[in-house]
């Protein structure tokens, strides 16, 4: 939910593709931006590419992503050996586009392939649903958003129990509010609180609505978001959440295109 807090930066960015940006996040510990890209003339294909960027907007490196999908959602989790990057993918070369999630670890200006043994595919839904992830390193959780004909249900796994190879829940829940045929951008995962940016009918406009969640009750109940707008700027699309630095607060991320692009990063 948006607060008397709110304040927004601005950092300018040089795309490497004319394609939109999909998906965008944070490095919660490095504070570094990663950006997530179509390739042009890959569309079809699911290639992508995964740029980064200094906090301030300085380019570091890239890394080409063959056959994964539209990579409608992001998320870095930092480990002892580099950062490791979530998006959501194909189950299997031939499934649908963001039926799973894939983990792999960042390859400064590499390529990986999708069925290459370094990423690793999690499918955690029965039936077809559009998935998307956010990883909590801290507290050892990801979550889950799985976006169905019928339904938007969370699913809040272990960690270390999904690295190891358990699918089971540590709970689950379904968003009542929540229309699974809007596009959605980005979930968060922040303490005991979940956070989800989709499109939405606002006092009866489409606009882009921030829905919150307690993980609390009963599992496997109905949850009602608590639900604001998102803060946008001329011209301003949102593609992602992120953890702010200040203590208690979430940046939304959004692209910009106002002759240079930037990145804009409001705290809601």
């Amino acid at each position: 939910m948006a607060n008397d807090q709110t304040t927004t930066r601005r950092v300018k960015v040089a795309l490497r593709s004319p394609e939109p940006v999909v998906a965008a996040a944070v490095d919660p510990n490095s504070g570094s931006i990663y950006t997530l890209q179509r390739r042009r003339g890959g569309e079809q294909q699911g290639h992508l590419i995964l740029s980064k960027w200094a906090r301030h907007g300085t380019a570091m490196d890239f890394m080409y992503l063959y056959g994964f999908g539209t990579g409608t959602s992001l998320c870095i989790e930092p480990t002892t050996i580099g950062p490791a990057v979530w998006i959501s993918s194909r189950s299997t070369k031939d499934s649908g586009f963001d039926r799973a999630v894939s983990r792999f670890h960042y390859r400064a200006n590499g390529s990986l392939t999708f069925g290459d043994a370094a990423a690793r595919v999690f499918k955690l839904s029965s039936s077809p649903a559009t998935t998307a992830v956010s990883v909590d390193a801290d507290a050892d959780r990801v979550l889950l958003r799985f976006a169905s004909n019928k339904a938007v249900d969370y699913g809040l796994f272990g960690l270390q129990d999904l690295l190891d190879g358990s699918t089971t829940p540590l709970s689950r829940f379904t968003a009542v509010d929540e229309d699974p045929k809007r596009v959605n951008r980005s979930v968060l995962l922040s303490g005991e609180r979940v956070y989800s940016l989709a499109q939405s009918l606002l006092e009866g406009r489409m606009s882009w609505a921030l829905d919150a969640y307690d993980l609390d009750g009963i599992p496997g109940e109905a949850k009602t978001a608590d639900r604001s707008r998102a803060p946008r700027g001329p011209a301003t699309e949102p593609v992602g959440l992120a953890q702010a630095a200040q203590p208690g607060l979430t940046e939304l991320i959004g692209i910009a295109r106002s002759g240079q692009v930037a990145l804009t990063f409001s705290s809601v």
